[in-house]
């Protein structure tokens, strides 16, 4: 009683916000005598990689193998050799890569061509596969750059951890926002290079000449780059770079040249503004507007979270209703209800929440029973 009128309470709120659904992964799939063996183990398989259990001992092996990256690579900087065990224990880790890419191909077959993920992992596998054909024909795998940077790259699959744990949520958040917003990122700089490829332009023309000048009076004793800093439009490009996004000694070139000549104050102060106050603002104001209009759009990601938020409540009244059973018999009558709505503040404000009286009450007391 306790466990369905728990469940009752959470679809009155749903259907106040205007819908009575629910998401569902897929279709509940019956065992019959005409479904095929290969079928089953699909939903065998499907059901075991979706399981808690694989989500941590997939997590672990991709931490597992992060570490030995980490150290492998620590190593070899050292000039030191790699240690059996951790050879061994890559190609554990590969092989259960190698083990998930072959489920998940069998489950979803073609379904799953195009999918970013899957793309990853068939990506370390195949590059695995490759190390793997290198050392047996007998040539120094640490001595390859590309097998270098391959191994370096299984580091991405770190970002799968954040989408298997629920503890990482928010990491994974992020990592969605990167992935929606990384051509509008991509854009924003090459604006942002724009704007400053405009004034390293103006201050070629104009400040060069001064900067030269000022370099020969001994402006700049011990530094022999400055004299250099606005020779051609990338050299300028880099030292407003160097000295306005990166925040690097600004002053350094700017104020010697502001003192001797005045007016330059106009080049630098204006380059500052409209980058840093400009631009780089202007930067974050649209990636955020940018994630907004993606998260409107993730229609599977809103899907998810309502059901989240669903089992939080069904766990929270779940807890309320055990606090209002007086007599502990596990079942609520509508006076311990009414008494418990009185009573218990937490019941109370969830009620008045989901603009639920005591008629609205006593009708889902009824419906449920």
């Amino acid at each position: 009683m306790l466990s369905e009128f728990a469940s009752e309470l959470p679809s009155v709120s749903t259907s106040l916000r205007g819908s009575l659904f629910h998401r569902v992964e897929e279709a509940n799939t019956t065992y019959d005598g005409n479904q095929s063996v290969v079928q089953t183990c699909r939903d065998l398989i499907r059901k075991i990689q979706r399981s808690t259990a694989t989500d941590l001992f997939v997590g672990l092996i991709i931490l597992t193998d992060i570490c030995m990256g980490c150290y492998t690579i620590d190593l070899s900087a050292a000039g030191k050799d790699t240690p059996s065990w951790v050879t061994d224990l890559s190609v554990f880790c590969f092989a259960v890569y190698t083990l998930e890419l072959l489920a998940t191909l069998f489950v979803h077959t073609s379904a799953v061509i195009g999918d970013w993920w899957f793309g990853l992992d068939a990506f370390i596998v195949l590059a695995g596969l490759l190390e793997f054909c290198i050392a047996a024909l007998g040539a120094d795998v640490s001595s390859l750059n590309l097998v270098r940077f391959l191994r370096i790259f299984r580091m991405v699959r770190m970002l799968k951890i954040s989408r298997k744990w629920s503890l990482l949520k928010d990491l994974w958040k992020l990592v969605k926002m990167t992935q929606a917003c990384i051509k509008m990122l991509f854009w924003s700089f090459v604006f942002c290079f724009m704007v400053m490829t405009c004034w390293s332009m103006i201050a070629v023309e104009l400040l060069n000449p001064l900067v030269i000048k000022l370099a020969n009076d001994g402006a700049w004793p011990d530094c022999p780059q400055c004299s250099q800093s606005f020779q051609t439009v990338m050299d300028a490009n880099l030292t407003f770079f160097k000295t306005i996004v990166a925040g690097d000694s600004w002053g350094l070139i700017a104020m010697p040249m502001i003192t001797a000549n005045p007016w330059t104050a106009i080049i630098f102060v204006g380059s500052l503004l409209t980058i840093v106050f400009g631009v780089l603002n202007l930067i974050v104001a649209v990636v955020v507007d940018e994630f907004a209009e993606q998260r409107q759009r993730d229609i599977e990601n809103q899907a998810q979270e309502l059901d989240d938020n669903h089992e939080i409540d069904l766990k929270l009244l779940q807890k309320v209703f055990f606090k209002i059973d007086e007599d502990g018999s596990g079942e609520l009558s509508l006076d311990e209800l009414r008494n418990g709505a009185r009573t218990n503040p937490e019941f109370r404000d969830r009620l008045r929440v989901m603009d639920i009286d005591e008629k609205d009450l006593e009708l889902l007391f009824r419906n449920a029973g």
